[in-house]
């Protein structure tokens, strides 16, 4: 798979993640049109490597950080693979115990909050709620400091649609 091919499903993961290309913009400095156009499958605009070194700073990434696969392959083996050469090693459950427990912190998070709120949420944009909860919390902010940012976020939309 080419660079520009792995940096675009890289960038439409994160715009997933970020709740839509609008926010995505707003975090690396960009246009929602710009993103939008990035993550076209009909007509993609390729990110080139200085464009992807910009957003990988925005993000707070390593350099290089969009040129590899962030997402689980959908077991694309070649013959390099299938000699045993390349095959990423799999990660034990100890090793993704950090993560484990990250995401489970940000679940009872975005619950806490949705829960006092009373805000009626679809299924996609609780997860991203999520999400955006599990990098605060591993970019050091507690789970406080993350759920008072849920809540003002929430505070927003309140008025729009409220559950009993």
């Amino acid at each position: 798979m080419e660079a520009s091919e792995i940096r675009r499903r890289n960038i439409e993961m994160l715009v997933r993640a970020a709740g839509g290309p609008g926010v995505f913009a707003r975090r690396v400095g960009r246009e929602q049109t710009q993103v939008s156009q990035w993550i076209s499958v009909k007509t993609p605009k390729a990110i080139g490597g200085r464009l992807a070194r910009d957003i990988e700073e925005h993000l707070g990434h390593e350099r290089g950080w969009l040129d590899r696969p962030q997402w689980m392959p959908e077991r694309e083996v070649d013959t390099a693979d299938a000699a045993g050469f390349g095959v990423p090693s799999a990660k034990t459950s100890e090793e993704l115990r950090p993560a484990a427990d990250t995401l489970t912190r940000a679940l009872i998070v975005t619950e806490r909050v949705l829960d006092r709120t009373k805000v009626a949420v679809k299924p996609e944009a609780r997860a991203s709620i999520v999400m955006a909860v599990y990098d605060m919390l591993n970019e050091g902010q507690g789970m406080q400091a993350a759920e008072n940012v849920v809540s003002r976020m929430l505070d927003v939309v309140r008025g729009a649609i409220v559950t009993d």
